[in-house]
């Protein structure tokens, strides 16, 4: 087997580090707008179910409330905040007939 002579030069390396820096910063810039993309979706949703007059709930896979929208409190003397970190479905507020709708 003839020996194969590989030369590594500072230039070449630096060459490719330079590409990697400008992979990674090009990455980093996709992120960073895909992660602004989804706050500003969030946000826009966040806005439309708080204005809704439907009280809109979310709960875990133990029952216990992780979302109320604030239309719960024209409806109950109940503050969003005094109902979430309860279990729903013990919770007399949305099991006695007030329109909800849960997912």
């Amino acid at each position: 087997m003839t020996p194969v002579s590989t030369q590594v030069t500072l230039e070449s390396v630096q060459g490719q580090v330079a590409e990697l820096e400008a992979r990674l910063q090009r990455e980093i810039a996709r992120h960073r707008s895909i992660e602004e993309q989804l706050q500003a979706s969030e946000e826009k949703y966040r806005r439309l179910v708080e204005s809704l007059s439907e009280v809109i709930y979310a709960g875990d896979e133990q029952g216990m409330l992780t979302y109320i929208s604030p239309a719960v409190e024209t409806l109950t003397e109940y503050r969003p905040d005094e109902l979430v970190g309860r279990r729903w479905r013990s919770s007399s507020i949305l099991t006695t007939g007030t329109a909800c709708s849960g997912s």
